[in-house]
């Protein structure tokens, strides 16, 4: 993939994302991790690729919705603080800090690999 199409992808990703906020309700800040754009990038179905964006704008709403890692794996790598969200056969792994109500989206894990 050439870095323009790679630029694109992700402009798009983030276009489609930003579309599906609900307006009303207080939202977080969304930070996203350039790994993981990059991953995302790599999901060619229509269907994961909507739930992803799904999972994002629940996020984006109810950031304390993900469950509290448990995988040695995801908390050796990320931390011990780390959210996940399934999006088969993806795990969405993230952060939240209720001070500044921001949500740091850190990776999109295999859920194989974390076993």
């Amino acid at each position: 993939m050439t870095a323009l199409n790679r630029e694109n992808t992700s402009r798009e990703l983030m276009h489609s994302l930003a579309l599906s906020t609900r307006g009303w309700q207080p939202m977080a800040k969304m930070l996203y991790a350039l790994t993981f754009l990059e991953d995302a990038e790599t999901i060619y179905s229509p269907r994961v690729r909507k739930h992803l964006e799904s999972v994002l704008s629940m996020l984006e709403t109810f950031p304390e919705s993900g469950t509290l890692v448990s995988s040695e794996y995801l908390k050796s790598r990320y931390g011990g603080e780390v959210r996940r969200c399934d999006v088969a056969p993806f795990y969405i792994v993230y952060t939240y800090e209720r001070s500044t109500d921001t949500v740091r989206i850190r990776g999109l894990v295999p859920q194989r690999s974390t076993h």
